[in-house]
């Protein structure tokens, strides 16, 4: 019977060839220590989807600045994952190709879901991209069917009560970010 030799790498280049496959990410220093860049997104998306939240709920309305701005960083976003190899652009236009079909649902159901909301679709498609996207959506969806139904309960909704999307967003986007799966 014959043996097969098998020639393992030194540690030396086994080192080399790990550190090159590894892509590099950019950490801030803070005063109590260090964060990576892909957090420190999560916790700016977080904390816009919070204020847009906010106003939402008490004006109904949100700017078309801030969400002109939000579509921009999040293009912008997208265009820096593909330098550092995050994910290709394919991914991300479609995510923002979903906020334009919702944008097309906002116009022809005269607003029923209002158009800042579809906006922000778009901009969270370009930031996530298409398949967290739509895990977003399905929880946000769900949660909002949730609060619905207990609201009908209590006799505190019709079937014709409008309410603010944005915050089942931004409770959808921690959740799924909690559960790991952002």
């Amino acid at each position: 019977m014959r043996q097969l030799a098998v020639k393992l790498p030194a540690k030396a280049s086994e080192q080399k060839l790990r550190t090159k496959s590894k892509v590099s990410i950019k950490k801030i220093r803070t005063k109590r220590g260090e964060i990576d860049m892909y957090s420190f997104s999560q916790l700016c998306c977080v904390g816009y989807l919070c204020y847009l939240s906010v106003l939402d709920i008490q004006k109904r309305r949100l700017p078309e600045g801030l969400l002109a701005a939000g579509v921009g960083v999040a293009a912008a976003v997208a265009v820096l994952k593909i330098f550092l190899g995050f994910g290709p652009l394919l991914l991300s236009l479609a995510g923002a190709a979903v906020g334009i079909a919702f944008l097309w649902i906002s116009k022809i159901t005269d607003e029923a879901f209002g158009y800042g909301d579809s906006i922000l679709i778009i901009a969270l498609g370009l930031f996530l991209g298409l398949w967290k996207l739509l895990y977003l959506l399905m929880a946000a969806f769900g949660l909002s069917a949730i609060y619905s139904m207990v609201m009908m309960k209590k006799q505190n909704f019709q079937r014709t009560t409008t309410l603010p999307f944005v915050p089942f967003f931004g409770a959808a986007y921690v959740i799924l970010l909690l559960a790991r799966l952002f």
